[in-house]
C-alpha cells in the first residue's frame, strides 16, 4: 500500500498541480448576521471571467458591479436608471443578474460562504473565550478564518489544486485583524501548508473577481436574513422564497440538477451558518481538543 506522501506523488503525476486564487468579499445589514463569501478558480478561469465580465459591463454600461447598488437601484449609482420605469428597472436588473450568474458558473471552480450570528459571535467568542485571536474577534476576520478552512477542506480531495493566493476586499471593518491573522498563518509552516497560502492581498471593488465574490456574499447574506436568522420571513402573508440570483448560482431551476446536492454540482457551493448552537459546539470541541491553547494575546504580533 502506498504511503500518503507516495500516493500524493502518484496523483500529481496524473494531475498537474496548479496555483489557484480565491477572492472573498463581505455583506451585512440590519439582520443579526454577517457574511463573507467568494470563489476560487485557476488563473485561466479568472482570466475568462474577467473577459466575459468586461463584455457584460460594456454592454450594460457599468464600471463596477456593486451588488447592493444594483439590487436597490441606489441613488447616484450606475444602477439608478432614472430614465426607466419600475418595470424597466426590474427587467434590466434580472438580465444583469442572470448574465453575471452564468459568467460565474462558467469560469469558477467552487464557491464558499461563511455567515456568523453577530450577537452570539460577539458574546461567545470575541468576549467570552480565549479563541478570539485564532478565529477572529471581528465578524470580518471570523468569516475570513472560516472561509480559509473551507477552501483547505475543498482542496484536500483535489490533487490538481496547489497553492492558493487569497484576495480580500480592502475596505471592510476588521481588515487589520484579518491581515494580522493571515500574516501569522503564512509565517507558520504548518498553517501555511494547511491553508495552502501562496500569498494574500487586499484589493478594491474595481478588481473584477471581487465583484463576483460580492455577488455571492450579497446573496448569502440575503438568504440568511430572509430565511434563517429569524426563521422564514413573510412578504404579504407568504414565505419569502430563495432569491432568483441565488437560485441561479445553485442551479435550483435547472432540471439537470433537480436532485443534486449543492456540493455535488459542477460548481459546488460550500456554506455554513454559525448560529448560537453551532458556535457553542465549535468552542466545546476546541476546548476539549486544545485545552492548553494559550490565553488571549499570547503568541500574537
Amino acid at each position: 500500500m502506498l504511503s500518503d506522501s507516495n500516493a500524493q506523488k502518484g496523483l500529481t503525476g496524473i494531475f498537474a498541480m496548479k496555483e489557484f486564487t480565491a477572492y472573498f468579499d463581505e455583506s451585512y445589514g440590519k439582520a443579526d448576521a454577517y457574511s463573507v463569501a467568494g470563489y476560487v478558480a485557476s488563473a485561466e478561469g479568472w482570466e475568462g471571467l474577467i473577459q466575459d465580465w468586461g463584455k457584460l459591463a460594456e454592454k450594460e454600461k457599468f464600471s463596477v458591479l456593486h451588488k447592493s447598488d444594483l439590487e436597490h437601484n441606489a441613488n447616484g449609482s450606475e444602477f439608478e436608471w432614472s430614465n426607466l420605469t419600475d418595470n424597466g428597472r426590474r427587467i434590466r436588473k434580472q438580465r444583469i443578474n442572470s448574465k453575471a450568474c452564468a459568467i460565474i458558473l462558467r469560469h469558477v471552480n467552487a464557491g464558499f460562504g461563511a455567515s456568523v450570528q453577530k450577537s452570539e459571535w460577539q458574546s461567545q467568542v470575541a468576549e467570552g473565550s480565549k479563541w478570539g485571536d485564532m478565529m477572529g474577534k471581528s465578524f470580518y476576520a471570523a468569516g475570513v478564518w472560516v472561509c480559509l478552512n473551507m477552501v483547505s477542506a475543498w482542496a484536500e480531495s483535489r490533487p490538481e489544486v496547489g497553492m492558493v493566493r487569497y484576495v480580500f476586499e480592502k475596505g471592510a471593518d476588521g481588515r487589520d485583524e484579518a491581515e494580522k491573522m493571515l500574516r501569522r498563518l503564512k509565517a507558520d509552516p504548518n498553517d501555511r501548508e494547511k491553508f495552502r497560502i501562496h500569498g494574500y492581498d487586499f484589493e478594491g471593488k474595481e478588481t473584477v473577481p471581487l465583484q463576483a465574490a460580492d455577488f455571492l456574499a450579497y446573496e448569502s447574506y440575503r438568504q440568511i436574513d430572509n430565511r434563517v436568522v429569524d426563521g422564514v420571513r413573510l412578504h404579504k402573508g407568504s414565505p419569502i422564497e430563495p432569491r432568483g440570483a441565488l437560485r441561479c448560482l445553485l442551479r435550483f431551476d435547472d432540471p439537470r440538477y433537480r436532485n443534486v446536492h449543492p456540493l455535488d454540482l459542477p460548481v459546488p457551493h460550500h456554506g455554513i451558518w454559525f448560529d448560537k448552537e453551532l458556535i457553542a459546539e465549535l468552542l466545546t470541541g476546541l476546548n476539549g481538543a486544545f485545552a492548553d491553547f494559550p490565553a488571549t494575546g499570547e503568541g500574537q504580533d
